[in-house]
């Protein structure tokens, strides 16, 4: 193999890595924010239900239990939503584990499967 074609695969093969390298990065971000938005919501849960915070408000009793559901179906969408970045993360470790074969593999240090 000529070594014009292999620098093309290997020029290849960074301009891939790179790009996974990015999604990896904008989804850990992405990621991280959903845990901050999770964790802001779990320490918001004892205030929401300390009775205290309720007594000079009219209808305290129904606000209480609606607050509560509202957070955690606030919760729960936060959730869903990290499940879903953190399956797209694993595609892209995947993703990344192949291109580091690849790579290998164009620098001569073993065949691809």
């Amino acid at each position: 193999m000529s070594k014009s074609i292999e620098l093309s695969r290997l020029q290849v093969a960074a301009a891939k890595s790179a790009q996974l390298l990015e999604s990896w990065l904008t989804l850990q971000d992405t990621a991280s924010r959903y845990m901050a938005n999770a964790g802001n919501i779990v320490q918001r849960m004892p205030a929401l239900t300390n009775a205290e915070n309720y007594y000079e408000l009219q209808g305290a009793a129904l606000l209480k239990p609606l607050l509560l559901a509202k957070q955690l179906k606030s919760f729960e969408l936060v959730l869903g939503r990290l499940q879903a970045v953190m399956s797209e993360l694993e595609a892209v470790v995947v993703a990344q584990e192949k291109q580091c074969v690849d790579g290998w593999a164009v620098l001569g240090g073993g065949k691809t499967q």
